[in-house]
């Protein structure tokens, strides 16, 4: 389906600490997100999961009844995707079981890995015909755009996150505010 699932499913058992403003630069609205492995409520996918739909939904301007449909495709392929990605970790891991002089067996366990590989690409077209069925082309356009914008975003917190200290240690991250202005009358 798209990057930020992928990472959905690698950080679902990880240590995660994010505190992340997401601003769009014209407009008023700020998304915090403060998820940590040991929250009891909701498991980090499902908040970002939430977080994602209500963004595109505002980006967008959907209405109640294409949200409604537009957050099942989301759950719905993610679903599909994360028991895709445990099936691929099975195999690899029954791989890495095999003894170097069972080829055979290793053999049929990467057909299946090909093959569900493949199944796992299919969700990413599943997931623009639904999509655009259900945006239309402009707002399909706009769509691969937020989607991407988030992204990116999801990823370089990452990739902040990772290059800090060890995790029990690692500070929230938090975006540099400017200090404000004085005006003089």
């Amino acid at each position: 389906m798209f990057a930020v699932l992928i990472f959905f499913n690698l950080c679902s058992k990880s240590l995660l600490s994010l505190n992340q403003a997401w601003a769009k630069d014209s407009e008023k609205s700020v998304i915090v997100l403060e998820a940590k492995a040991d929250h009891k409520e909701k498991p980090v996918r499902n908040q970002l999961e939430e977080i994602f739909v209500w963004r595109v939904s505002d980006e967008l301007k959907l209405t109640v009844a294409e949200e409604k449909r537009f957050s099942e495709i989301i759950q719905d392929l993610a679903v599909k995707k994360n028991k895709l990605n445990l099936e691929s970790q099975d195999f690899v891991l029954q791989m890495a079981r095999l003894k170097p002089e069972q080829t055979k067996e290793r053999e049929k366990i990467l057909k299946l890995y090909r093959k569900n590989s493949e199944l796992y690409q299919k969700l990413t077209t599943e997931e623009f015909d639904q999509m655009n069925q259900l945006l239309g082309s402009s707002r399909m356009a706009k769509y691969l755009q937020v989607k991407m914008d988030l992204t990116q975003k999801v990823k370089s917190i990452l990739a902040s996150e990772k290059s800090k200290e060890p995790s029990s240690k690692r500070p929230a991250v938090t975006k540099d505010i400017p200090p404000p202005k004085v005006i003089e009358e």
